[in-house]
């Protein structure tokens, strides 16, 4: 088997944070998206998560700066079924295909605020949608970020979840728009004990903002976009 590409974009794990309720129209363009047209806003809804860098069976990290805020968008009406082909590590960098629908999430880069911590370098904004069909992954992984303190998490199951597109927010450009991340659902799940709470930084946060986690809920995988299509209905 061939090596693995080089990726620019690392592992993530995502905590779920007590939700912030918020209002805000942005403008996201990404491969999915017709070009050809002008697209009406998604709007943001809720901060809802965080996505910190982790060690995946020990790995290192990849960038220790970049972290994820994760937003919930309200979905577009209608939306046609896509059909993605990609590689990672968890396929074995084989190509898979996943069928995608639904853009419910916006992953935005943000920096963790910390004693020698810094903003996040060549991480886009992802638009994540929803895988329509689910087969769990049996496999033993081990996983170690800033919240795991001296313990590993261990999990034995990964459910599809979505398929994280790079996109351009309101017209900026890309930085790098070759990664994109497969989010699988982890299992079991940690809570944390007690509640860590930390301040973030992101565009819609530029002065920090506090925000609380409260138990890990998915791994981003980074990953080789091969190909898509439409699927008709």
């Amino acid at each position: 088997m061939a090596d693995p590409p080089r990726r620019k974009t690392g592992h993530f794990k995502v905590w779920l944070i007590h939700p912030i309720n918020m209002e805000k129209d942005v403008r996201l363009k990404g491969q999915f998206d017709d070009q050809n047209r002008d697209m009406p806003p998604d709007r943001i809804t809720r901060l809802m998560a965080l996505g910190n860098p982790v060690s995946k069976n020990r790995e290192p990290i990849v960038n220790p700066n970049a972290h994820l805020t994760v937003y919930q968008i309200l979905r577009s009406p209608n939306p046609p079924k896509r059909l993605v082909t990609f590689s990672n590590q968890l396929t074995e960098e084989k190509d898979v295909d996943w069928e995608v629908q639904d853009a419910d999430i916006l992953l935005v880069p943000a920096e963790k605020v910390e004693q020698g911590s810094g903003p996040p370098r060549d991480l886009e904004h992802f638009k994540c949608y929803t895988v329509t069909q689910r087969r769990n992954i049996e496999r033993n992984i081990t996983l170690k970020d800033q919240f795991d303190r001296e313990r590993e998490e261990e999990i034995n199951v990964l459910v599809p979840f979505m398929f994280a597109v790079p996109v351009r927010k309101n017209d900026e450009p890309f930085t790098n728009r070759d990664d994109h991340l497969a989010i699988y659902e982890i299992h079991p799940q940690q809570g944390l004990q007690p509640p860590k709470t930390v301040t973030i930084k992101d565009q819609y946060f530029p002065d920090g903002k506090e925000i609380t986690a409260t138990h890990s809920v998915w791994l981003c995988v980074p990953s080789t976009k091969k190909g898509w299509k439409t699927e008709h209905r």
